[in-house]
């Protein structure tokens, strides 16, 4: 039930609520109030930390010796092969190598990621996993330090300890290291924030790192188009900034499947109705709350405990307050967690929220909005429908 420290300090503030219940560890009873659970507790995680460490030094060995890195196949190598004792990663696959080297020449050409992703699905090639191909999974592809022979740790690329160079692989490699800075400079021209940490690039001088998103419900809209096979699309729609001569600021929500990109609606419109929903939604779960709350369960065995603290011997005493600590932690969460679902998301509150706060409140009561395309033959220009959003608030 628990590996770390943290875990089994949950499991015990869980349990210590009554004193109902049985716990058997290898066919003994085990006791979750004595000092020695918690100190076998301790030491298994430091056994755990001990463990970790040894793996990373293991990792970071065979990365200083050149070894190849572990983990699924790359597109473009080859599996392992036990009878010859080829590993995985090591030498290029005769088939999917020129597919491989394609893709670089093209993106170095100035091919978008979403463009060379379309061309493989079109030529029915899948990635490495079987899956179908996204902009995002051609860029973490070829911006992969493994391209050139190099490899990182951390996002770090590892090097000499003497010399400080970077570690050159012994595996077989689609492009030169010039082409893979090439590579990288586009990922980071091109505004990067996910995959590789190499192409992320950094905050400016003294600032923060950003949120990811900038529009309200990106994520909570499903695209309601169906595809040429005849199956629903249901794919994730995202903001993106559309400026027009008369509104720079405009900004739509769009599909982002690659096969399908049949539905957008305006931002300004949709967050204009959902946040209706929403916070409509939101007033309903905080009457639904209500003012009077059912005391804590685990007030009364509270109350016992403390009135028998001065009756137990030393030792025993040291158990019993070790238990009471951890109950009156639980109360503490319980009143904290008491007072922020009447108080923490109130519609009230909405308009000096923050866009991470108002993101965070959405999520507790919209699951997803469907956003059905336009009716044949109805014109863009047409005024925003509101019928055409299916919400799905949470159940």
């Amino acid at each position: 039930m628990w590996r770390l420290a943290p875990d089994f300090a949950r499991v015990h503030q869980a349990v210590t609520v009554t004193e109902e219940g049985l716990f058997i560890e290898r066919r003994a009873v085990f006791d979750l109030h004595s000092k020695r659970s918690a100190e076998d507790t301790v030491a298994s995680d430091g056994e755990v930390r001990r463990t970790k460490e040894r793996v990373e030094r293991h990792i970071r060995r065979r990365a200083i010796d050149g070894g190849t890195p572990g983990g699924r196949r790359r597109f473009g190598w080859l599996p392992p092969d036990p009878r010859s004792g080829l590993k995985i990663n090591m030498r290029k696959d005769p088939e999917e190598w020129p597919v491989l080297r394609e893709m670089i020449e093209s993106a170095l050409r100035g091919t978008s990621w979403n463009a060379i992703a379309r061309h493989l699905n079109a030529q029915s090639v899948p990635t490495a996993s079987g899956n179908r191909w996204s902009g995002a999974t051609v860029r973490q592809a070829l911006v992969n330090p493994v391209m050139c022979g190099y490899r990182a740790i951390h996002g770090a690329l590892v090097r000499d300890p003497a010399t400080g160079a970077p570690i050159v692989g012994q595996w077989d490699t689609p492009a030169t290291v010039e082409e893979w800075e090439a590579l990288v400079g586009l990922s980071r021209l091109r505004g990067s924030k996910r995959g590789s940490r190499l192409t992320n690039g950094s905050p400016p001088p003294g600032g923060e790192p950003q949120s990811l998103r900038k529009y309200l419900f990106s994520g909570y809209l499903r695209c309601g188009a169906t595809r040429k096979d005849g199956t629903p699309c249901n794919s994730k729609m995202g903001g993106c900034a559309r400026p027009t001569l008369t509104n720079p600021d405009n900004a739509v929500y769009v599909c982002t499947a690659l096969d399908c990109g049949g539905t957008a609606r305006n931002v300004r419109d949709v967050d204009r109705c959902v946040e209706k929903v929403v916070l409509s939604l939101i007033d309903e779960r905080r009457a639904a709350v209500g003012p009077e709350q059912p005391e804590w369960a685990g007030t009364p065995l509270l109350r016992s405990l403390i009135s028998q603290r001065d009756s137990f011997g030393p030792e025993q005493a040291s158990d019993l307050q070790t238990r009471i600590s951890g109950l009156e932690t639980a109360r503490e969460q319980h009143q904290r967690i008491r007072q922020e679902s009447l108080t923490g998301w109130d519609s009230s509150r909405w308009p000096v929220m923050n866009l991470e706060q108002r993101r965070t409140a959405t999520g507790t009561v919209l699951r997803w909005v469907t956003v059905l395309p336009l009716p044949p033959g109805r014109s863009r220009r047409a005024a925003f429908d509101p019928t055409l959003l299916r919400i799905m608030p949470v159940s």
